[in-house]
C-alpha cells in the first residue's frame, strides 16, 4: 500500500507538470495584476490607463508593464501594492527577483509555486508521521492533499496563496517543537522569528491564524517565562513585518476607507457550500455524493460510537492531534466569518482561498476514519484516492480560467491585420494578458467616451473591436452604443464570441 501512496503522490506532481507545460495556455485574472506588482508597475500602470478618456497607444505599451524597468525596484513592488492593493508585498517581491533574474514568462510564478508545493508537502509530510506515528497514514494525509483538485489549481496560478499555506505549515512545525518537546532553544525562535514575519508579509489574515497556537501555549505555560518569550518572538516578528513593508501605513490610510466587498449573504451562502467540496471531487455531482456520505457517517460515529464522548477523551487534552483540530476548527470558523462578513472577496469561498485549510483537513479526514480496521482504512482510501486521481486529471485538462487564454488563437492573425483594435476596459487584471498575444506595433484604443471613440475608430478601414462579459455574462452600456454608431453609418460588423469576450470585425460598406 506505501508503494501505491508514493505512486500516487509521484502522479500528482506529473499531473502538475501536465497542468502547467501542457495545458497552460494563457495567465488568469489574478495573475495579470501578479505580474504588474512584480515589475514594480502597478502604480503606474493605473496612471497609465487613467491618463485620458480615449487612448492611442501601440500594443508595446501595454505589454511592457509585465517588464521591470532596468535595475531592481524592490520599493516601487511595495509601494505598488499599498497603494492600489490588498496583499502584502513578500511573494510579489520574491516575483520581481525571479523576473529580473530569468526574464518575464508566465511559468515564473508557477515554478515558484511548485517549488513551494515540494516544501509543504516535505512539512505536511513531518507534521503527520508526529501526529500518525504510522508511515501508511502519513502518506494516504500527504496523498489526499497532493491529489485534491482544490489544491492542485494552486499550482498553476501565479498567486502567493502557496506561499502563505507553507509559513502556516513551517509554523505548525515548529510550534509542534516548542509546545511539545520544549525547545526553545535560541535557533528555533529565529526560526519562529523569520516564519512569522514571512506569514504577516504574504497575507494580512497570518495575524488571526496565529491565535489557536497562542492560546494552546498560554494554556500550557500562563504567563511564565516561555509564554513570554513566545509572545516577544511574535512581536519581533511584527516588528520586522513593518521594517520591511513600512508602506504599510499607506495602506492603511487607503484601505481603511475603503467599502467592503458586497456580501448579498445568500448569494455567498451558496458557493461557501459548494465550492470548498472540490477538495473531495473535482466532478459537480461526486461533490454531492460525498457530502451525503460524509453527513451519514458523521451521524454514524455520533450516535453508534459516542462522539462526543471520544472528543472529550482525545482532544480534552493538549496533544499534536488537538492541536491540528482546534486549528482546523479555527481556520474554517475565522475564513467563514471573514467571507460572509464580505471582508474576503467572493471568489474567497474555496480552493486558493483555503489553502491553510486543505492540508490539515487531509489529517483530519485520516483520523475520522480511523475507528475502522487498517483493512477497511486502506479499501475506503484507496477507493478514495483512485476517485481524486481522476478528478485531478480531468480538472487541471478543463479548467479554462486558470490554465485558458482569453482570446481565441483564430482571433489573433485577423486581430494583427487589423489597422486598430478597440479594447473597451484596461482593467489591469483583463487588458495587459490580452495585449500580450498581438504583435507590438498593433494600434490600441481603449476608453470610454462613446463619440471621441467612434471618431477615433471610423478613419480607419479595418477596425477590431474586444469587449468583454461582465461577471453577469453582460457587456457594457458604452460597448452598445458604439456599435450603434456603427450601425447606424451603415458599417458591416463581424462577431464572434467566447466565455470572456465578444469579437467583432468592423469596416466600412463600399
Amino acid at each position: 500500500m506505501k508503494f501505491f501512496l508514493k505512486l500516487l503522490i509521484a502522479y500528482s506532481i506529473l499531473c502538475r507538470l501536465f497542468g502547467v507545460i501542457i495545458e497552460k495556455k494563457g495567465l488568469s485574472f489574478n495573475e495579470s495584476i501578479t505580474y504588474l506588482c512584480a515589475a514594480g508597475k502597478e502604480s503606474s500602470y493605473q496612471d497609465f490607463v487613467n491618463k485620458d478618456s480615449s487612448t492611442v497607444v501601440l500594443n508595446q505599451a501595454i505589454t511592457n508593464n509585465y517588464v521591470p524597468e532596468p535595475g531592481t525596484h524592490f520599493n516601487d513592488v511595495s509601494y505598488g501594492m499599498a497603494m492600489t492593493d490588498r496583499h502584502p508585498p513578500l511573494f510579489f517581491l520574491i516575483m520581481h527577483a525571479v523576473v529580473k533574474c530569468i526574464g518575464y514568462s508566465m511559468y515564473d510564478g508557477l515554478v515558484v509555486n511548485f517549488i513551494l508545493t515540494l516544501l509543504c508537502l516535505a512539512l505536511l509530510y513531518k507534521i503527520s508521521d508526529r501526529i500518525f506515528q504510522d508511515k501508511l497514514y502519513t502518506y494516504i494525509a500527504c496523498a489526499i492533499w497532493m491529489l485534491s483538485s482544490a489544491t492542485a489549481h494552486i499550482n498553476i496560478e501565479g498567486r502567493e496563496y502557496q506561499l502563505l499555506c507553507f509559513f502556516i505549515l513551517s509554523n505548525l512545525y515548529l510550534n509542534f517543537k516548542i509546545i511539545f518537546d520544549n525547545d526553545y532553544r535560541l535557533q528555533t525562535f529565529l526560526y519562529f522569528i523569520l516564519i512569522n514575519a514571512g506569514g504577516f508579509l504574504t497575507h494580512y489574515y497570518y495575524g488571526f491564524l496565529l491565535i489557536p497556537s497562542t492560546l494552546i501555549l498560554f494554556m500550557v505555560n500562563k504567563l511564565n517565562k516561555k509564554f513570554l518569550i513566545y509572545m516577544s518572538s511574535l512581536l519581533i516578528s511584527l516588528g520586522l513585518f513593518f521594517l520591511i513593508y513600512h508602506d504599510f501605513f499607506l495602506f492603511w490610510h487607503h484601505f481603511s476607507r475603503a467599502p467592503k466587498f458586497e456580501t448579498g449573504t445568500t448569494n455567498r451562502i451558496k458557493p461557501l457550500i459548494y465550492t470548498p467540496l472540490e477538495f473531495f471531487s473535482w466532478f459537480h455531482i461526486g461533490r454531492y455524493i460525498y457530502l451525503a456520505l460524509l453527513a451519514i457517517y458523521l451521524l454514524y460515529i455520533i450516535v453508534k460510537k459516542n462522539l462526543i464522548k471520544v472528543i472529550k477523551s482525545k482532544l480534552g487534552i493538549i496533544s499534536p492531534t488537538s492541536f491540528v483540530f482546534y486549528s482546523l476548527v479555527w481556520y474554517i470558523v475565522f475564513t467563514y466569518i471573514f467571507y460572509l462578513k464580505g471582508i474576503s472577496p467572493a471568489q474567497a469561498s474555496g480552493m486558493h482561498y483555503f489553502c491553510y485549510i486543505w492540508p490539515l483537513l487531509s489529517i483530519f479526514l485520516v483520523l475520522l476514519f480511523s475507528y475502522f480496521s487498517p483493512d477497511k482504512i486502506k479499501l475506503i482510501f484507496s477507493i478514495h484516492l483512485v476517485q481524486l486521481a481522476i478528478s485531478l486529471i480531468f480538472a487541471l485538462s478543463h479548467d479554462t480560467y486558470y490554465a485558458g487564454n482569453v482570446v481565441n488563437q483564430n482571433w489573433v492573425s485577423k486581430i494583427n491585420s487589423s489597422d486598430i483594435l478597440y479594447m473597451e476596459t484596461p482593467d489591469r487584471g483583463l487588458m495587459p494578458r490580452t495585449a500580450i498575444n498581438f504583435k507590438d506595433n498593433l494600434k490600441v484604443l481603449f476608453g470610454r467616451d462613446t463619440q471621441k471613440n467612434y471618431e477615433l475608430l471610423s478613419s480607419f478601414s479595418h477596425i477590431s473591436l474586444l469587449i468583454p462579459f461582465d461577471d453577469k455574462g453582460k457587456t457594457d452600456t458604452s460597448a452598445k452604443d458604439l456599435l450603434a454608431l456603427f450601425k447606424k453609418n451603415n458599417f458591416k460588423i463581424n462577431s464572434s464570441m467566447n466565455e470572456d469576450y465578444i469579437f467583432y470585425e468592423v469596416e466600412p460598406n463600399k
